[in-house]
């Protein structure tokens, strides 16, 4: 949801734990106006809202890979 008017910006696709960052981490779809590093909207699931910040992937960078 956009913290402004409340209106509908997107969805999760999917979501669970990262024990790499000791928090929570979901993948979704957003509005392309609305699909800005940092910017700040909100998931709505029912009973709760939590704050969220768009974030580009990966979450955690990968150390297997050398050039």
């Amino acid at each position: 949801m956009d913290p402004m008017d409340k209106a509908a910006v997107g969805f999760i696709t999917s979501g669970c734990p990262s024990p790499c960052l000791g928090k929570n981490v979901a993948v979704g779809y957003v509005d392309k106006v609305d699909a800005k590093i940092g910017k700040q909207l909100y998931v709505d699931f029912g009973k709760k809202t939590l704050g969220i910040t768009v974030s580009k992937m990966p979450f955690v960078p990968s150390k297997y890979y050398t050039k």
